[in-house]
């Protein structure tokens, strides 16, 4: 069971943040490690580079590697653009609900530790 959200939970400043230029933030998630893990190993199994997937989207190749490596998050489109170049569904791209729940609660649980001073 989930804690509902609180002004608390809005107020706290989304973990790992950086800016480049304005509205612009990258976002360090495990679940987006994930995500970005699942799409470089659908990739890698057809066989395909990232210069050729970017290409053939169209998108810029360091964007890519940025969701590859689950430090951006990808749109709901490029998720399509993507399923669509790699030939496959794009529930296929997103990772098994067990998995990202077994990353949630490990989450969960750091935070729930008091901080080692």
């Amino acid at each position: 069971m989930t804690k509902p959200l609180t002004l608390a939970h809005l107020r706290k400043k989304p973990p790992s943040t950086s800016s480049k230029g304005p509205g612009r933030r990258r976002i360090t998630s495990p679940v987006l490690k994930l995500l970005g893990a699942r799409i470089k190993q659908v990739r890698l199994l057809k066989g395909i580079t990232q210069d050729d997937l970017a290409y053939g989207i169209p998108m810029d190749r360091s964007q890519l590697g940025l969701i590859e490596n689950g430090r951006t998050a990808p749109t709901v489109l490029t998720l399509l653009k993507l399923a669509s170049a790699l030939d496959c569904e794009a529930g296929e791209l997103i990772p098994a609900m067990a998995e990202v729940r077994a990353i949630l609660r490990r989450e969960q649980q750091r935070e729930r530790q008091p901080a080692m001073e």
